[in-house]
């Protein structure tokens, strides 16, 4: 009998998942920071391109699927664009005032200054020659096909 892999036997369900841009330096060193700030050591991250990514996401709605951002799945909410990036910054307590303030703003405008800062992430990444996310080093917290 073929064992199917099962991505919820590897990742606990109290964990938090961050789905990202596999593609995108600037979202790859997002991640580096997130893992070096979560000193619980909750979030488990997944490339958005990959088949595990489309497991976790088939649970989520179809706007979230079609975001085309950065997806958060924190205590079994799914969330997207800023509202995302706040909830993660919450949970990670760095800068948990200033998330939770700007969360008060209407998410139109936190997803408006998202979407604009995100269409460039590419240029912004030009700047930058060296990747900052070792797989060797992350290789526990980083989720792969």
């Amino acid at each position: 009998m073929e064992k199917k892999d099962n991505i919820a036997t590897r990742v606990k369900s109290d964990r938090q998942l961050v789905f990202y841009d596999g593609d995108c330096f600037f979202c790859k060193r997002a991640v580096r920071y997130i893992i070096k700030n979560d000193i619980s050591r909750q979030f488990y991250f997944v490339s958005i391109r990959t088949r595990k990514a489309l497991i976790y996401l088939s649970e989520a709605s179809n706007r979230v699927r079609n975001s085309k951002s950065v997806i958060a799945r924190i205590d079994n909410r799914f969330y997207y664009a800023s509202t995302a990036i706040l909830m993660i910054a919450i949970k990670i307590d760095k800068y948990k005032f200033w998330a939770k303030l700007f969360l008060k703003f209407p998410r139109v405008l936190r997803d408006w200054v998202y979407y604009l800062f995100a269409s460039q992430r590419y240029f912004y990444s030009s700047f930058i020659k060296t990747c900052p996310l070792s797989q060797q080093d992350f290789d526990e917290r980083i989720i792969s096909d």
